[in-house]
């Protein structure tokens, strides 16, 4: 049992890496194809998309509960 629970928090943190880790690399190499005379854009891509993406789940995450929470805050004061 406790074997079988390391095996599947390992699998939960590996998997998604697997997944996200391909289309990573090919963002580079695309990033390194449109900007062949600036290689330090293709590290700014590299670093930027994946923060940017974490900022989207952020915004959507939080930000649309704090903005039902704020209709439904403005349509209980108006009762």
């Amino acid at each position: 049992s406790e074997p079988t629970m390391l095996a599947l928090l390992g699998l939960s943190m590996i998997l998604p890496i697997g997944a996200i880790a391909p289309w990573w690399l090919d963002l580079i190499h695309l990033a390194r194809r449109l900007v062949p005379q600036k290689p330090s854009r293709a590290v700014a891509v590299a670093v930027y998309v994946p923060l940017l993406w974490l900022l989207l789940t952020f915004a959507i995450l939080v930000g649309i509960p704090l903005v039902v929470l704020g209709l439904l805050l403005v349509l209980a004061s108006l009762n």
